[in-house]
């Protein structure tokens, strides 16, 4: 088989391209971005929660454990990881964003969300998944509102970008349309994309900008000194 004929790891190599970009263009976000890679990267395991109870992949894929968990998961989430860390200030030529006031603390509402799901096991995983997201986003707005704008534009920025290349995913791999399990989802497509997949890059950006910071305004950052230097500034700009 061809690299090609890997719809996922086509996506991941996309993603990467834009990290390697962003890398480039932002000497400055380099350890943000290293960081936020390594630790999406690690969370890229929860793939085995997704398959099959969210989608099942149709197409050809590298396997890492069963058929749950794939070389393409590990690296998409390293990428993504990267990029959605730092498109807002990419996208708008900020510095760096720091979050204020909020700690790292907040981040306990993720899996204190996420892992309900076993509960109520007739709605679909990707609904607890952005729920959690979004419910640490809302969370870290309460907090300090200063924050809303630049977790919003980076989500959608995540949001557009996953849409651009999911339309060409749809248009050249017709196997990547009937890997979702359709039935457990709301029905709601654009352009034939679940609107689900969509809100999840949503949800990642809004946090994902922040979680250096959140990290940083911690003692976490104390273990993690090679990603922050001296000069990071932990308060509110």
């Amino acid at each position: 088989m061809k690299f090609f004929d890997f719809p996922y790891l086509v996506f991941s190599a996309i993603t990467a391209l834009v990290w390697g970009l962003f890398y480039a263009l932002r000497p400055d976000l380099r350890p943000k971005i290293w960081f936020s890679s390594l630790v999406a990267c690690v969370l890229g395991v929860t793939e085995i929660c997704f398959v099959p109870a969210y989608w099942e992949p149709a197409f050809p894929r590298i396997q890492l454990f069963r058929d749950q968990l794939y070389l393409e998961s590990l690296l998409f989430s390293f990428f993504l990881g990267g990029v959605a860390s730092v498109f807002y200030e990419v996208g708008l030529r900020v510095p760096s964003l720091d979050a204020g006031r909020v700690t790292g603390r907040v981040l306990f509402s993720l899996p204190g969300v996420f892992f309900l799901y076993p509960l109520i096991p007739q709605v679909s995983v990707m609904y607890f998944c952005i729920g959690s997201l979004l419910a640490c986003a809302y969370l870290v707005y309460r907090i300090d509102r200063r924050l809303g704008k630049p977790m919003l534009v980076n989500g959608l920025l995540l949001f557009v970008y996953a849409l651009v290349v999911y339309l060409l995913l749809w248009h050249f791999y017709p196997s990547v349309r009937v890997s979702y399990k359709y039935h457990a989802l709301s029905g709601i497509n654009i352009w034939g994309i679940p609107v689900e997949e969509l809100l999840f890059f949503f949800s990642f950006g809004t946090i994902w900008c922040l979680f250096y910071g959140l990290i940083g305004n911690g003692r976490a950052r104390q273990f993690f000194p090679a990603f922050y230097s001296k000069s990071y500034s932990y308060a509110a700009r």
